[in-house]
């Protein structure tokens, strides 16, 4: 990596010069996932595979680590990175300029650019489709889950354009981007994931975008591993847990109280004493209701009571922070 460094450095502002001023954002790039190249006519300098490696590892990786001990992630501004005041980070300095790192940051693209619009006729996603698949990919073949998981979706801060921009006012963001993911509920890992961009043109990616369709996509890789998964009363029903054991999966999950399979006896009533509990059994699946304050209860679903009946109370707090 040293020598790699040195060979970087050498990659001065002046070698840029105005290309970087004049180069065209808009520009094709020519490789299949990550493509790049500076355009400029009266060069013949392109940016290596090995600069990209470096810029990515260096740059990305270890200034990123650096940035969330010290300068709060990404509320840091990129400049202050190069600072030689003493407050910036020497690695950057080390690897390339600023004006580089921003240069080949305006030249990567992750895809043709070429063919996206034919592409986009049966996929919203076709932008970053072949990127994101894999990253997926290696997601789900670089980490084995342990027996707890859990299934939620999570709010990726932006609001920049995009037609599937959605708002969520209980999440800390409100604005972002949308995605279901499959996580391991004791280290916190993201196995397997999708992002939601509405309903796709007809076509390979014209999914159902109901809970249960979005579970058993993403559980494919845990089956029949006899492993737990735990949701919120979005995705738990009934034929999900039905649908779960054939997949030799256990599921505890809250179950929203509109279900028709609840019996009234474990809907809220205002005599219900506080922390009471009642229980429920039919064949391998227990219900649980509970009253945590006046008014108010929680119903649970589970397909692994034999474990005892406080435990599914416990678990089910403890998993869902997963996400």
């Amino acid at each position: 990596m040293d020598d790699i460094a040195r060979m970087l450095q050498e990659l001065s502002d002046e070698e840029v010069g105005d290309t970087f001023e004049d180069f065209d954002s808009d520009s094709d790039l020519s490789d299949e996932n990550i493509d790049y190249d500076n355009f400029d006519s009266d060069s013949e300098q392109n940016i290596s595979d090995e600069e990209v490696e470096a810029m990515y590892t260096d740059e990305l990786y270890y200034t990123g680590k650096d940035k969330v001990r010290i300068k709060k992630g990404h509320h840091a501004n990129v400049l202050e990175l190069w600072a030689n005041d003493g407050t910036g980070i020497e690695i950057t300095r080390a690897v390339m300029s600023y004006k580089r790192f921003l240069f080949i940051t305006r030249c990567l693209r992750f895809d043709d650019r070429s063919t996206r619009a034919v592409r986009r006729k049966f996929d919203k996603l076709s932008a970053i489709r072949s990127f994101l698949d894999s990253f997926v990919n290696n997601s789900r073949a670089s980490y084995n889950m342990s027996e707890f998981t859990t299934i939620d979706e999570m709010l990726h801060p932006f609001r920049g354009r995009c037609q599937w921009i959605q708002y969520i006012p209980s999440k800390p963001a409100k604005y972002g981007i949308k995605m279901y993911a499959l996580c391991d509920a004791k280290y916190f890992y993201t196995s397997n994931l999708e992002v939601y961009c509405g309903k796709q043109p007809e076509g390979p990616y014209d999914n159902s975008n109901a809970p249960m369709e979005i579970v058993k996509r993403l559980v494919t890789d845990i089956e029949k591993s006899n492993r737990n998964l735990t949701t919120d009363n979005y995705y738990t029903s009934i034929p999900l847990a039905e649908y779960l054991m054939q997949k030799q999966i256990t599921l505890v999950g809250t179950l929203k109280k509109n279900k028709r399979e609840i019996p009234p006896e474990f809907l809220p009533h205002k005599n219900k004493a506080v922390s009471s509990s009642i229980f429920g059994f039919q064949k391998d699946k227990m219900l649980t209701s509970y009253v945590p304050r006046k008014n108010k209860t929680v119903i649970l679903l589970s397909t692994m009571h034999e474990k005892g009946r406080s435990l599914i109370i416990l678990l089910k707090a403890r998993n869902n922070h997963g996400l």
